[in-house]
């Protein structure tokens, strides 16, 4: 099952290369500190609550959620920390998910760590690894800067300042094309930042519909993040997952193949309940979207160009 925030990441991929629609940008009714918004290289520190919804079944909250979410924009590094108590149907059980992701740009690898518990007892868990080689490019921090982040900035529009934080809306309402994957995105993500850029907080709400065979498919989440922010990325320690004491054993993984292959980079390895609410979770933060939609956009833009 495809993430909804992941999903949205590839409507964001399809508006910069259809160069039309499917945001909120235009010109702003209100005044911010800065013209436009901005990604910066940072440090976010906070708390998780909100819903995750499956198929048709009914909202499921999450509980005592935290999150670290380090991201270098000139590296290109990434590295997040999710950790949630969530009841899982349908006997409603507690379990505790903790999800550590790493993107390294340089050394070109993603991993995953996945750990599912309750009552202080390990049900699963799990470490893969995914060798990147040839799946991205060399100057991903010049996509970033020249396709996505512009495509970003002329979709967020400005929902006032306090004179301290600027508020940025970013709405997405896209189909995305059948090269890509069938399916109707909409989603609204509020951001509150400082004049650096720094993030306090980041609302996210929105819903997906896809076709899985004959049977159509709807997600939804609704999640609110309220962050402390440091400027910088992760530094090398946090990119090494060497440590099998804390790691465990990371196997190597497979991505699928086109269309939306990078969109699983982040994903849990398997498909039990729990996961499937991780799933639409830890991806829900800001940062891991922008480094998909970079990749996912180059891989996109080469295969037009390989198609015309």
């Amino acid at each position: 099952m495809r993430s909804l925030i992941l999903v949205a990441c590839l409507a964001t991929v399809a508006v910069v290369l259809q160069g039309c629609g499917g945001g909120g940008g235009g010109s702003p009714s209100t005044k911010c500190m800065h013209d436009k918004i901005d990604m910066v290289s940072q440090t976010a520190t906070g708390t998780l609550t909100g819903t995750v919804a499956i198929s048709q079944a009914k909202p499921m909250p999450i509980d005592d959620g935290t999150i670290v979410e380090k991201v270098d924009f000139e590296k290109f590094n990434m590295r997040s920390d999710v950790s949630m108590t969530i009841s899982v149907p349908p006997v409603g059980v507690a379990m505790l998910a903790q999800v550590r992701t790493i993107f390294n740009a340089e050394k070109k690898e993603g991993v995953v760590w996945q750990k599912v518990s309750m009552k202080g007892v390990t049900m699963k868990t799990n470490c893969t690894k995914y060798d990147l080689t040839g799946k991205m490019p060399s100057n991903l921090t010049n996509i970033w800067k020249t396709l996505v982040l512009p495509t970003v900035q002329n979709l967020a529009s400005c929902g006032g300042s306090d004179g301290k934080l600027d508020t940025w809306n970013l709405h997405i309402d896209q189909t995305l094309p059948p090269s890509m994957m069938s399916a109707a995105v909409n989603m609204d993500d509020t951001m509150k930042m400082d004049s650096n850029y720094l993030m306090t907080s980041n609302k996210v709400k929105g819903s997906m519909t896809m076709k899985v065979g004959t049977t159509t498919v709807s997600e939804g989440v609704d999640l609110d993040m309220e962050v402390a922010s440091t400027a910088g990325g992760p530094k090398a320690e946090d990119l090494d997952y060497s440590d099998e004491t804390v790691w465990g054993v990371c196997h190597e993984g497979k991505l699928p193949t086109p269309p939306g292959q990078m969109t699983k980079l982040f994903h849990p390895v398997d498909s039990s309940e729990a996961s499937l609410i991780v799933d639409k979770v830890i991806n829900a933060g800001l940062f891991p979207q922008m480094v998909l939609s970079a990749i996912q956009a180059h891989q996109e833009s080469q295969h037009k160009e390989v198609v015309v």
